[in-house]
């Protein structure tokens, strides 16, 4: 009992569900996952006037956190990811000639 106990706090499947917020019948909770921990920490470290590219954070966190993909939250992209996260909005702004998604947490009433 002790061992299969061990095992099983030890797996993946156990990994995603505490730390990511993902349950094994993929009802992912993108709020409560790691994925908008990440998210916040890629903003605070890539934000110029209280917005950070979508683009540019996905890769400041693949880089740092290979194990935070889009795939494993359902979303075939960082900008879905973002999307479906509902504590984050999306704008678009032209930069260097070229439109592109941007991210900020919302603002949530008082």
């Amino acid at each position: 009992m002790q061992r299969a106990l061990s095992e099983a706090l030890q797996s993946e499947a156990f990994r995603d569900i505490v730390a990511d917020g993902i349950s094994p019948v993929c009802n992912v909770d993108l709020y409560a996952g790691g994925v908008v921990r990440v998210l916040r920490e890629a903003f605070g470290a890539l934000a110029v006037d209280g917005w950070a590219p979508v683009a540019e954070a996905g890769r400041w966190i693949t880089d740092r956190y290979p194990g935070h993909l889009p795939a494993k939250y359902g979303c075939r992209s960082w900008r879905q990811v973002v999307h479906e996260a509902s504590t984050f909005e999306i704008r678009y702004f032209e930069m260097d000639g070229q439109r592109t998604a941007c991210y900020q947490e919302r603002v949530r009433p008082a």
